[in-house]
């Protein structure tokens, strides 16, 4: 990175440029893309769970804390982001417990993805075209996610990474 630093962005931002993304990506083999909406204490709310479309990879914030293992500039404050895909297949999907790995590497390939700055070398891993507003991604890993085999006919598995996003100082006002 070149310093100072000044790009910064919104957590909104960069959530929807993670979600175009991963629309650019997977196209029309994915049937639903968003935020990941939890529906209450382990998706109890069979309901609103119904409305998810299978395959749906849906984007959740985990967690935000501050990063000080990187220099910023004046203006703008580090947050180390924890973000997760949940790669959502019906039970009915052919080897089940074969395609849902297949999809969760599909969504590491994108997160891990090269993409170029204009002023150095290829960096691996996404930065969803906000340049040095946010930094590549970390620690990316997957496992078998929080939907229960069988759950309102779905399965799942979780796609997490950690990315430092750089943010104004002071919050928007409009």
């Amino acid at each position: 990175m070149s310093w100072p630093l000044n790009e910064t962005t919104t957590l909104r931002a960069v959530h929807s440029a993670i979600v175009a993304a991963a629309r650019a990506w997977f196209g029309d083999a994915v049937q639903q893309y968003g935020a990941y909406e939890p529906w209450g204490a382990g998706g109890e709310n069979p309901d609103a769970d119904a409305e998810i479309k299978t395959p749906a990879l849906l984007l959740e914030l985990e967690s935000i804390e501050p990063d000080d293992t990187d220099a910023h500039g004046p203006g703008l404050i580090a947050v180390r982001c924890a973000w997760a895909f949940h790669a959502i297949l019906s039970q009915r999907t052919d080897d089940l417990q074969i395609a849902l790995p297949e999809f969760a590497a599909a969504a590491i390939a994108l997160i891990r993805r090269a993409e170029s700055l204009p002023y150095g070398p290829p960096l691996n891993g996404n930065r969803w075209g906000l340049g040095e507003a946010v930094g590549v991604p970390e620690a990316v890993s997957a496992r078998p996610g929080p939907f229960t085999p069988g759950l309102n006919g779905r399965d799942s598995w979780l796609i997490t990474w950690e990315q430092v996003v750089y943010l104004p100082e002071t919050l928007p006002t409009d």
